[in-house]
């Protein structure tokens, strides 16, 4: 088993070994961060942190890629924005979305107003994020699992929460078919948003933008020595 699926089983038994539903953002379970493994998104070391890929067969090639995908970093800034829009709207008791473009759901199916983010192990799955050209060798989607308070501490911005995102990456096999490569599965990166900035935000817009152009990344180091082989 690769190092960073095993870091997100281990995340996934601190999330849910104990789960309750939150009650506010306080509520959620803490982890202590290390501040110098926190990365702005231009500045994350996705090759070392993907390590395992540069195992896989062809793995050296798109792990170079991966390192500098300026719509995969997108992606990621998307998602942050996502969280905090949620967050924003949440706070403000205001009407459930699927996402910021989104007009009010009401359909019967969904809350009439936003919920506590990540109730009952609810995930939000974003589009495909496609790269240029269109028919390039892989897409990916992006996916909230849940959500981290960091500890209070002086070195860090008071009211940090860390957002579980889930990458999900379709290798292309024909010219109008994508499937996804389960190699990835398992692996994640935890993005930041501020709270004290989603709740001083004007609009649900202004949060969005705050958390996609502020959000960083925390940096687990991977084992090398510790992949499974694919």
């Amino acid at each position: 088993m690769n190092k960073p699926l095993m870091l997100a089983l281990s995340l996934s038994t601190l999330l849910f070994a104990n789960k309750a539903i939150p009650a506010t953002m306080n509520a959620y379970k803490k982890v202590t961060i290390n501040s110098t493994q926190v990365f702005s998104l231009d500045q994350f070391p996705y090759k070392n942190y993907f390590v395992c890929i540069r195992k896989w067969e062809n793995g050296e090639g798109f792990s170079d890629y991966l390192q500098h995908d300026r719509l995969f970093q997108q992606a990621l800034r998307k998602t942050a924005g996502e969280a905090a829009a949620r967050q924003y709207r949440y706070l403000n008791e205001q009407p459930a979305k699927e996402n910021i473009a989104a007009t009010a759901v009401k359909n019967d199916s969904f809350y009439k107003k936003e919920q506590v983010p990540f109730i009952n192990d609810q995930r939000y799955t974003y589009s495909w994020h496609y790269l240029t050209p269109r028919k390039s060798d892989y897409q990916y989607a992006t996916q909230t699992i849940g959500m981290l308070k960091e500890r209070f501490d002086f070195k860090t911005e008071k009211g940090r929460h860390w957002v579980i995102t889930e990458p999900t990456f379709y290798r292309r096999s024909s010219d109008y078919e994508v499937k996804e490569d389960k190699r990835f599965s398992g692996l994640f990166i935890l993005l930041s948003v501020n709270e004290k900035a989603i709740k001083q935000a004007s609009s649900e817009q202004a949060a969005y933008q705050q958390a996609y152009q502020q959000t960083k990344a925390y940096y687990f180091a991977a084992d090398p020595d510790n992949c499974s082989k694919r």
